[in-house]
């Protein structure tokens, strides 16, 4: 699998690029960064889809930019559909810069599955940090990309509008139970297998 990623420097929160190299397939999560950079990453990949782990405002702030790049279709889990249109819901507004994207083409649900080449990515819904945040899970490449829910060295936020802690927990101790063995792409910091956040994440 190829991995691409680039970081808006203002909020350190991470873009991926997941792809397959013989097919030319892939998916872009998480448009936090500039044009430039969706298209650095994404060159010489067919972009299938762009999903959205969450709707907080730093995971979205160009969204529509990326639409406009990569005329793909936008992907969110039925629980943040809402953020990723309403700047109050999504934080934005809060920031006196309102970030706003038209409605999602698909709504994603546990069980989803998601097709990029010769890589299926299973849907998670892993709530907690907020509503409708969802985990993608690759077996065959063993990644995960966990949006806020997990990081290597700490977990999200639940005192955020729609977070829930009771929740958040349960859905880390989902991603967890996926196997020792498995490395995490999260939605801010540097990656890590299972088994390394164990040993340096408290909230493990």
């Amino acid at each position: 699998m190829i991995r691409k990623k680039a970081v808006n420097a203002e909020f350190g929160s991470n873009c991926y690029l997941l792809g397959d190299m013989l097919s030319g397939d892939a998916i872009l999560i998480d448009p936090s960064v500039g044009p430039e950079d969706i298209a650095d990453i994404s060159e010489g990949f067919d972009v299938l889809a762009i999903v959205v782990t969450h709707s907080h405002f730093d995971h979205i702030l160009h969204l529509r930019e990326a639409v406009a790049l990569t005329h793909a279709p936008v992907m969110v889990g039925a629980g943040d559909a809402v953020g990723i249109q309403d700047p109050a819901v999504n934080l934005s507004i809060y920031l006196g810069r309102p970030v706003a994207s038209d409605p999602p083409d698909r709504l994603l649900a546990e069980g989803d599955v998601i097709s990029v080449g010769r890589w299926e990515f299973h849907v998670l819904e892993t709530p907690g940090h907020s509503p409708g945040s969802i985990t993608l899970v690759c077996p065959s490449a063993k990644v995960i990309i966990t949006g806020d829910t997990l990081f290597a060295e700490s977990i999200g936020r639940t005192d955020l509008p729609g977070g829930n802690e009771e929740e958040l927990a349960r859905s880390i101790r989902r991603i967890v139970c996926l196997g020792d063995d498995f490395r995490v792409l999260p939605g801010h910091g540097p990656e890590a297998f299972i088994w390394e956040m164990k040993e340096i994440n408290p909230f493990l």
